[in-house]
């Protein structure tokens, strides 16, 4: 109850910023909200060629390297639940619309602690995202930095990989010490 009362976005917002300058591409914050991940934080690329992406739009979760990032993290009968709600839709080539395929590409990036997206849910774009944690270690949110191919090669996919990483681990440990001392104000009173 506690945590909920933590602005994730205030919390989250340096690091954002810091992830979009030190890669210059595209950094989103999303959580799932019913059978999606909504962008509830961007901070947008300064070159000319972006993502048309904004706050409180809702991307699916099979194909988004935010969805993928915080499903591989959270109970395999939660994340069926809305897989089946929200059907498995193929937008690109590169879709997942396989359950199997999909739960075999979320044991891989468990085992990584990342997830890519390349070109799933939008032709010419590709993303890494790393989930966020609450105190308790819970996935409560992701983090991705994304940009067109042009610019963000495979190659450069993995360059971005420590520096998501670190945004993600930045985040978490804000959210878990707002929670510790909120937790301990109240103890207080």
């Amino acid at each position: 109850a506690c945590l909920a009362k933590v602005d994730m976005r205030q919390v989250a917002k340096p690091y954002i910023e810091e992830l979009r300058r030190e890669t210059g591409e595209t950094v989103h914050l999303a959580v799932i909200m019913d059978s999606s991940m909504v962008y509830i934080d961007k901070s947008e690329s300064e070159h000319v060629l972006g993502m048309k992406s904004r706050v409180g739009a809702s991307v699916p979760l099979h194909c988004t390297g935010l969805g993928k990032a915080l499903c591989a993290f959270l109970p395999e009968d939660f994340v069926l639940a809305r897989l089946q709600r929200a059907g498995m839709t193929k937008f690109t080539s590169n879709t997942i619309t396989d359950v199997d395929d999909f739960l075999a590409c979320l044991a891989r990036i468990r085992e990584c602690g990342y997830a890519f997206e390349d070109e799933e849910h939008e032709e010419g774009i590709r993303c890494v995202a790393v989930p966020v944690m609450d105190h308790a270690g819970r996935a409560v949110a992701a983090v991705s930095a994304s940009g067109p191919t042009v610019r963000v090669s495979r190659e450069r996919l993995h360059e971005m990989i420590p520096l998501v990483a670190e945004t993600g681990r930045k985040i978490s440990a804000a959210l878990g010490l707002r929670a510790l001392l909120a937790q301990g104000r109240r103890a207080a009173l």
